[in-house]
């Protein structure tokens, strides 16, 4: 039970996290708001999957690349069991907290340095 505690806060760390870095983007750059919605939909459609199902480019890429693994499939493979059945290492099964703290770290640090480029409409 604990453990499931856990895993949500990770998850909902790791959101927060991609979020800042996406709001800190669309400071900088102009009409890139999209960018919101392409976040929400690739963690909407692909995290409902098993890492296992994509191919390796994929699984890499939601693990290391866009960490929306570490919000579902890791924690819920050590939840239901299946821990040494994920696709690159069972120890990621535990990391999920870690990488939350990391992209909560990183996407602060975005969105302080893209506030200096921030200006008004109009």
């Amino acid at each position: 039970m604990c453990f499931l505690a856990v895993a949500v806060a990770a998850a909902t760390g790791i959101e927060l996290g991609l979020n800042l870095h996406i709001a800190g983007l669309v400071l900088r750059f102009r009409g890139s708001e999209s960018l919101f919605f392409w976040l929400d939909n690739t963690a909407g459609n692909f995290g409902n999957y098993p890492l296992s199902v994509f191919p390796a480019v994929l699984q890499g890429a939601f693990t290391f690349g866009i960490p929306i693994a570490f919000a579902g499939y890791y924690p819920a493979a050590w939840l239901t069991g299946h821990a040494g059945t994920v696709p690159v290492s069972p120890v990621l099964v535990y990391l999920s907290p870690l990488v939350a703290l990391l992209a909560l770290l990183s996407g602060l640090a975005v969105w302080r340095r893209c506030l200096a480029w921030y200006s008004r409409n109009g």
